[in-house]
């Protein structure tokens, strides 16, 4: 009796560690590059295009403010003239949103409604280092408490100028 030997082949053999490191990096890179924040958003009008060349209105009034790190400039243009205030913060240094006179602002933006209740929009130009918690706070209070009175709740943001 012979004995035949049977050769069984052996399927080919597949090597899975490249490929599991190759997860494990793109897994690393995944969680590097994945944003885990949330976005904020600023609702800010564009200043839309004049396409119709009627005059302004009589009482129309032109506002804006530049928002700097050492207090804020309020600007106006109307029909009584232009003028500016400057509002510093105290020793000229605002760090934070409650160092910058935001009472004060309130009082010259509600004084500026007044002559004109009809102006609706507001340039608010903020300096490089103005932190962002800063421009929101200012922005805020530039629309007004809408359960007291609006102000001007359309703010367009501007940039300075270089």
């Amino acid at each position: 009796m012979s004995r035949r030997r049977r050769i069984r082949k052996k399927g080919p053999n597949l090597n899975l560690v490249p490929l599991l490191d190759m997860v494990s990096v793109l897994i690393q890179m995944l969680l590097l590059t994945a944003q885990f924040g949330s976005l904020s958003e600023v609702e800010t009008f564009a200043p839309a295009l004049n396409t119709d060349p009627k005059p302004p209105p009589a009482d129309h009034l032109e506002v804006g403010l530049h928002l700097r790190n050492n207090g804020m400039l309020l600007f106006w243009a109307g029909p009584k003239g232009s003028d500016q205030r400057q509002l510093n913060c105290p020793d000229n240094t605002c760090k934070d949103l409650s160092s910058y006179p935001l009472q004060a602002l309130e009082t010259e933006l509600s004084s500026l409604k007044s002559e004109s209740p009809d102006t609706k929009q507001i340039l608010v130009i903020p300096d490089v280092g103005v932190p962002f918690e800063v421009l929101i706070g200012v922005t805020d209070k530039v629309r007004g408490n809408p359960l007291k009175r609006t102000l001007f709740p359309e703010v367009i943001l501007g940039s300075e100028s270089l």
